[in-house]
């Protein structure tokens, strides 16, 4: 069932309907979709807008269509609108009333602009950690910026990584993602060296 479709007495033209659904496209933000949606029904429950129970099925049954769909226990509806309107529509279908209750307080629009910020993120750090690296690029793990074994202490250790960072960005606002990824490299290895911090700490 479509958002708006209790307002008609019978179905759209199919060439409508077409141009009306994206779900063949914004499907790719499935997991942005439902992540966001958890954190929305668990700060509902926590604001007491809706029973804090309740708010935990609902992040409950979001996390098993998560799992679902990862596993290919459930496959996208493409006959749904959106996204959205898929995992709603899913939702309820598990929980019943309750999973209706997920659209309090958030417009459309609001999840909407959420889902892009956080697709977009994710897409940004995978071309800046190399996923997309060019032929030419340094395998995964090396660096062009020279190696050092002088002794840093940590507050010129901390001087360099902002540095690194500052050059990183300026990469990524220029589009040359493959020099922000070699600067990554280097920021990480400096960063593991001096402070002994995990890839992703």
């Amino acid at each position: 069932m479509k958002l708006w479709q209790g307002r008609l007495g019978g179905d759209v033209d199919e060439r409508l309907d077409r141009l009306n659904k994206s779900i063949g496209f914004d499907a790719r933000m499935y997991k942005q979709d439902i992540e966001g949606s958890m954190a929305h029904a668990a700060m509902l429950g926590a604001k007491g807008i809706i029973p804090q129970s309740e708010a935990g099925e609902i992040v409950d049954a979001l996390d098993g269509i998560l799992s679902d769909l990862e596993s290919g226990a459930l496959e996208f509806d493409m006959a749904a609108e959106d996204i959205h309107m898929f995992v709603e529509q899913v939702l309820t279908e598990r929980l019943g009333d309750a999973g209706r209750r997920l659209h309090t307080a958030r417009s459309r629009n609001d999840q909407v602009a959420l889902d892009f910020k956080m697709y977009v993120k994710k897409e940004i750090r995978e071309i800046i950690d190399g996923v997309y690296r060019g032929p030419d690029a340094p395998a995964a793990g090396t660096s062009t910026v020279a190696a050092t074994d002088e002794v840093l202490d940590e507050k010129t250790a901390a001087a360099r990584l902002k540095e690194l960072e500052a050059k990183m960005a300026e990469h990524a606002k220029n589009l040359d993602f493959e020099k922000a990824a070699q600067v990554r490299e280097a920021w990480k290895a400096l960063r593991a060296k001096v402070f002994g911090a995990s890839v992703d700490a």
